[in-house]
């Protein structure tokens, strides 16, 4: 058998504080890939947030996917202690209607991340005002090096 050996079983989780001030319809990055990498984010709400604009998570406009692992959900959707996650959409806390399968991965906010393509946080038609979201994202390396880091 040729190839990379690693250690299937460890997963690692990357952290990122993410504060919304005034925040204008645009992409950030939330994680820096390096690698191959399979992933997972969610979100919990610390401060609701303000404002008429919503928010996604994917991997952004230039790969075709910026709400591929959190749907767009409405800013005043959003209250302090809610999580948004997987394939809650417009409900946050919503709980998964079915277990993960490898087939539905991309509807449960699982996704294959490479070497440039970097997590990001979209905000669409109009201003956050305030607030502020945790963002978690549960990783596994795929090739060897990978990694993910808070951007």
């Amino acid at each position: 058998m040729s190839g990379l050996v690693f250690n299937s079983r460890q997963w690692f989780t990357a952290t990122n504080e993410y504060t919304f001030d005034s925040t204008a319809v645009a992409e950030y990055t939330i994680f820096t890939v390096t690698g191959d990498v399979l992933v997972t984010v969610f979100g919990i709400c610390q401060t609701a947030l303000t404002g008429s604009g919503s928010v996604s998570v994917g991997r952004g406009a230039s790969a075709g996917a910026v709400d591929d692992l959190i749907g767009a959900i409405a800013a005043t959707n959003i209250a302090a202690g809610e999580m948004m996650w997987f394939n809650a959409g417009a409900n946050p806390d919503d709980t998964p209607t079915s277990p993960f399968s490898p087939a539905s991965a991309t509807s449960w906010g699982y996704g294959v991340h490479s070497s440039g393509d970097n997590i990001i946080i979209d905000v669409s038609s109009d201003t956050i005002d305030s607030g502020v979201i945790n963002y978690y994202c549960i990783w596994r390396p795929l090739s060897s090096g990978a990694s993910v880091v808070t951007a």
